[in-house]
This record gives C-alpha cells, structure tokens and sequence, in this order.
C-alpha cells in the first residue's frame, strides 16, 4: 500500500491543493489512515470518499479525512507530522453531513462501534464499508454487541450498515419481545399457581430445570404439575393470553410424576429429563408415517409452485453450476421459536418468505451446456401450510430422531423440482424447531441468517398486527447479471499479476507431484482443538496456514479462501435466499506476520468487489469459454473440479457470538469414509470459532497422518502465542 499514491488521489480532486495522509494508531491499537488537506473550498467527507472509491480500493480510503487553513511546518519549512497527529487527538474533522446519534440504544452502540473502528466523529448515517468496516471489524462488532445485549448477525451489520438502520431494527426486535410478554398478566410463579388454584380447583407446582438438548444447548425448562391431568387442553386454553411468556411451561404432566434433583442448577440431559417425565418413546411405524407426511408435504408443494405461471428464466451462476452437478446432502437451516405459537400468523409469514425470495420458486432446467432457473410466479390459490410435526406427547428421542436425522441426511433434490423444503418440529407445548432443508445451490451461510430474520420479523408484525416488513429483496438474477458483467476496469494480466496465479499454479502443480502425497479413495474427516480466549480470524488464519508449513515444508500454500460473495461494487445482496460464495485462489507467503497476511487477503478481496471478478463465473461460464483463455488455465480446478480445493480456508464465527464452548462439540475421533465428491481435498477446512477457541474441521482425500497433523497445529497455535499474535 503506498501512500503516495493515496496522495496523489487526492491532488486530482478539484479544489485540493496540498495532501498528506499518514498512518497513526487507534485508541483500539488498529492502525489507520488519516489525510490531511488544503483546499479552495470547503469539502465534505462523503465528497472526498465517493471521488477516491472510484480510483482506490476501499483498504486504501482513509479512515477520517481533516481539512486545513495551512499544512504545519516546522522550522526547516517540512511538514510537522507530529502538529497533524495532535489535530487529530483534537477531534478536528472535515465538516460533513452529521447526524448525531439520538439517546439510548443508538449511543450505545456508537459508542461500540468507535470502539471496534478506532474512529471517534461519525454520524449514525455513515455506512459501515464507508467507516472503512471489513469482515473482521464485523466480528468483533457482533461479538462486543452481543456482549452488550444485542443480537445480531454478520449478515444484519452487513444488511443495514449504519448505526441508524441497525438500532430501528434491534429496537424493533425488543418491541417485539416486550409485547409478548405485556400480553400475560401473570408474571410471577406465585400468581400463575393461585390463579389456576382458583380456575380449576387443582394443585400445581411450577418447576425450572436446566436441561442440555439435542443440540448440546441448556436451556430452561419449565414443567407444570398437576394433580389430575386427562388432558391439557383446558388448562391451555385458559392460560392463553394471561400468562408471562416466561412462565409458559413446556410441559403439564401429573404431579406424581415430579422430576427432583439434586439442586436447582444441577444439568440434565433431555433424553433422560423426558423419560423421567414419563413420555413414552414413539414406535418405528409411527415414525414411518411422520417420513411419509414429510415426502408427501414437499411433492405437494412442489406441484403447486408449478402451477404458476412462469415469471422469468435465467442462468444459474457458476457456483451453482458446480453445485447442481453434486447429489451431496442438503444444507440445514433452522431457527427456534420457544413459546405458545399462532400457526395462522406462522403459515402467513412463510408465504411472506417464499413470495419475496425467487429462488425458493424456481426449479431448475437443464439446457445444452448449461443450466437455467425457472421461476414462477406465486399461483393465486394459497400456499399450502406448513407441515409441523408435533411430538408433544412422546419421548422425541429413539425412532423419531433416527428418522428425522435419516431424513434430512438423505433427502436429494434432483431434477426439475423445487430445491427446499421448510417444517416445523414441535418438541413440546412452548419449544418449536423451524427446519428448512436447501440443496446447496441455493443456500450458503447467510441464507439460513436470512430466513430466519425475515420470516420471524414477518410473524412479529402480525401477532402485533402491524403490517408486513417492506425491505427490499434483491433479486438473484441481478447479482448472476452483474457477475456476469465482469471482470471490469482490469485486464486479464492485470488480474493474473494481482492475484500470483502464475505462482499459485505453480505451487499447487510442486505439491500435487510430491512424493509424499497420495491420493485416497477414501476421505478423512478429523478435527484440531485450539484453544484461545480472543479467537479471531487473523489467529485462525496464522494457526492454519503455519500448521500446514510445518506439516509440509512449504514456504507458500496455493490456498482457495472462500468470499461470501454478497457485494461486488455498490450492490449488496444480503437479503436474498442464494449461494454466492466464490473461491478465490490466494497464494499465501509464510514469510509474512499475521497482519500483512491479513492485509493481503483483504487487498484482494477487495478488487473482487471494485472489478466484479467472480472467479467460478469466469472459470465455467459458457461466455468466457473463449476469453481469458490463460487465467483460466491458471486457476484450473479440474474437468470435474477434482482439483478444486487442495487447500480451503472457511472461517465462521458466530459459535463465539452464542456463547458456546469448544468442549461442547469437539470429538477426537478420526472418520474414514468414501468420498463424498469427485473432489480431491488436501486440506478442506472450516474453522469455528468458540469462546474458548477455534476448532479446525478437516475433509481429507489423501494419505495423512493425523496426528501428525493436530501435531502441526498445536506446534503453529504455540508460535502464535510466544509472538503475542492471539488477539
């Protein structure tokens, strides 16, 4: 990065006449760039940013700009550097549209996100890719903001960008929850037992335990014990809309069969919690039946969908092209809802979703070399509703799990045919599990953050008969129009000079022929527990790249980092249903330190975003089939991508966001298994991030050792220590 070249930016601004920038540090430690000026006129900060962007890549737009009378000097006639770091301190900034942020949540979080972006004059209009924000200052941002009380997601900081947009949602949210719990009247344990005393004559007791569910998460539970209970529907009915939310127990059962522990804090597991409860494990019939309901529900769906007239078609985008020609299991969303549910409301908020998002209507057809989406307008006659699958009543455990597990491991969406699937688990009287089955052509990460937060804020707003969210969905056709576009504004030996790939090549080619590696017909599977109390991305990312020097000797790894995708120029797509990861070839030099390897990732990433370089698109697109001809020989996955990803680097942090430990799920058990894909991975890894930790999840398609590889690992996280890089 050279700041010459930031000022000689600037000096082509109309009405700049001097220019320096200088790189000082944050109150937060962070490095940043300042520029100083003198201009003919009075300039704004938006003015000054939106000229740079279209010269410089965001990493090189300074991070506060400050207008001067005259540039200080020191006695010799140079320039005072140390005068301008004071202004600074001074809180002197460029005189720019500002809007203060207004008392209570919104100073909060200003005062979270100075924090994070080590920028202390900012208006809460200010968009965070303009503050200079990149992935890792929204980590942070979800995790000091979770800390805080506000849960949010990457993909709401992303989404509504600015403090502002954010706080109106967050606040819209707590809303949400406050109106619930204002509609019971009964807010006391206390209360809630006289009360029904006095309704049915009957004896109750109310009991909170901590139970570890199915996805290793304690919780509370609640359980109402009665003395008589036929049947629970009475005492439901007049429960209804006079009990605190947080008093609605999750089950009713009889008083003699009472769960008692040991303290009041002691954990239970639920398998044991349930049979204690007495509920009766559900037999192998059953469960079949509740598979065929699932089957059936979804022929049905897909059925009506096609019913509709048909909207558009449009072809798929590379990364689904690759994914379509995969039968792999599908990806698993799912979200919870924990209280009494209107199904009404629920089923209106689901048709909400699918009408909003075209792919959830859309099928896909097979065209010569190349497929396209059929979509469909939603059909007239009304959606059919959500299947929910209510085991209230028995043990959800034995059979039934078996069968979902089963189900949703084994379920493939082929052909001509819608490509997901949503139901509802209903576990017992409160807990609802809302479970959405993709094919992987339409879902990444950010997919399962989006439906989550569209379809509950579109059940808030009827429960609390406000009308429906309008935010804007951006089609997915427009993001395979515009990847399609490019690559722009770059030449093809700029991109192959920028991005290495002659090296790249050239490193993957000397690793694919060393003696030592073998290719497998059979896949590891293993993972590598580090621990660490800040886990980050640059730790993760030093852990890795220098776990696998260690391991293999080699002084530059031709590694594929995988981009969300979801913003290429001004546009963003991060509320749309949809796969847009790429893959972007990086080939990392272990002689850099975590920060200028950090620095280099997010340099190139960068010009994905300012030329719209989408590397899958460019390397299967039927358009460039005869155009850059030598960057596509350079990236080479493969005729059948079996060279796709000997090394891949996927970082996910929102384990750390939730709280949970790396004790809660990591396993030390190696899985040898055939290979799911004509894929060969060296090293494919996902790395989680936990509150006290990373693990390191590994698919492997050639002779390893494993535990010479964990050895590696521990070896490089211990490095990492000794030279102070754990964040």
């Amino acid at each position: 990065m050279s700041q010459g070249e930031i000022e000689a930016q600037l000096l082509k601004i109309k009405d700049i006449q001097a220019a320096v920038v200088i790189v000082r540090e944050a109150g937060n430690g962070q490095k940043q760039l300042g520029a100083y000026f003198r201009a003919s006129q009075r300039l704004t900060t938006d003015e000054i940013k939106n000229t740079l962007s279209a010269k410089l890549p965001n990493y090189m737009i300074p991070s506060f700009f400050m207008q001067l009378e005259q540039m200080p000097l020191t006695r010799n006639g140079k320039l005072d550097r140390k005068i301008l770091l004071s202004f600074e301190d001074n809180g002197h900034t460029v005189a720019a549209a500002y809007v203060s942020p207004e008392s209570g949540l919104e100073a909060r979080l200003m005062e979270i996100w100075q924090d994070v972006l080590g920028i202390q004059q900012f208006s809460v209009v200010d968009s965070f890719f303009d503050l200079g924000g990149h992935s890792i200052h929204a980590l942070t941002l979800m995790s000091r903001m979770e800390v805080a009380g506000y849960h949010t997601t990457l993909t709401d900081i992303y989404h509504y960008k600015t403090i502002r947009a954010l706080a109106a949602y967050l606040q819209s949210a707590q809303d949400s929850e406050r109106a619930l719990k204002q509609q019971g009247t009964i807010e006391t344990k206390q209360e809630l037992i006289s009360w029904l005393h006095q309704e049915t004559d009957g004896v109750y007791e109310l009991v909170k335990y901590q139970v570890r569910d199915f996805l290793h998460e304690v919780r509370d539970t609640r359980v109402l014990y009665f003395n008589s209970v036929d049947d629970v529907n009475p005492v439901m009915r007049i429960m209804n809309g006079k009990v605190a939310k947080e008093l609605q127990p999750h089950y009713i059962v009889p008083l003699h069969q009472k769960v008692k522990m040991d303290n009041q804090y002691q954990v239970i597991d639920e398998e044991e919690f349930v049979q204690r409860l007495g509920l009766k494990t559900m037999d192998t019939d059953q469960a079949a039946r509740l598979r065929e309901q699932l089957e059936d529900d979804y022929l049905k769906r897909d059925q009506w969908v096609k019913t509709g007239q048909v909207a558009q078609e449009y072809p798929l985008s590379g990364i689904q092209q690759m994914q379509i020609s995969f039968h792999t299991p599908p990806s698993i969303g799912l979200f919870r809802l924990d209280e009494y549910v209107n199904y009404d409301f629920l089923n209106q908020a689901y048709a909400q979703f699918v009408q909003s998002q075209g792919l959830l209507r859309s099928i896909p057809v097979q065209r010569d070399e190349w497929t396209y989406w059929r979509e469909y307008v939603l059909p007239d006659a009304d959606l059919p509703t959500l299947t929910i699958l209510d085991v209230t009543d028995c043990n959800p455990y034995g059979p039934f799990m078996e069968m979902i597990n089963d189900y949703m491991t084994n379920t493939r969406y082929t052909g001509e045919r819608t490509l997901f699937q949503m139901f509802v688990l209903k576990r017992n009287l409160r807990e609802h599990v809302v479970i959405t089955l993709y094919h992987h052509a339409i879902c990444d990460r950010v997919t399962s953050e989006v439906a989550e937060r569209q379809v509950l804020a579109s059940y808030r707003n009827l429960l609390q008969n406000h009308s429906l969210p309008t935010d804007k969905v951006k089609p997915y056709m427009d993001y395979v129009e515009q990847i399609q576009s490019g690559p722009s504004g770059i030449t093809e030996q700029a991109l192959i000079s920028d991005f290495h790939l002659e090296a790249f090549q050239q490193s993957k080619q000397d690793l694919l022929q060393t003696p030592k590696l073998r290719t497998s017909t059979e896949a590891y599977l293993f993972s590598v527990s580090i621990p660490a109390e800040n886990p980050s991305l640059e730790f993760a990312l030093s852990v890795f790249t220098r776990g696998l020097q260690i391991y293999l000797g080699m002084d530059q790894l031709p590694l594929l980092f995988l981009y969300d995708g979801r913003r290429y120029d001004e546009a963003t797509y991060y509320n749309t249903v949809g796969e847009f990861i790429d893959f972007v070839p990086m080939l990392m030099d272990m002689k850099q330190n975590p920060d200028e390897m950090l620095l280099s990732v997010r340099s190139r990433l960068d010009l994905l975003k300012r030329h719209t370089i989408n590397f899958m698109n460019l390397l299967t697109g039927p358009a460039y089939k005869n155009r850059w001809e030598r960057a596509r020989t350079l990236v080479q996955f493969g005729k059948q991508y079996e060279q796709l990803d000997v090394f891949m680097f996927n970082y996910l942090a929102n384990s750390a966001k939730e709280g949970l430990k790396c004790s809660q799920f990591y396993d030390d058990t190696v899985i040898k298994q055939p290979n799911p894909l004509p894929i060969y991975s060296l090293f494919n890894c996902i790395a989680s991030s936990y509150t006290d930790g990373l693990i390191f999840s590994m698919r492997c398609s050639y002779e390893i050792g494993v535990e010479e590889v964990r050895a590696a690992f521990y070896q490089a996280a211990s490095i990492a220590s000794q030279k102070g890089e754990v964040q």
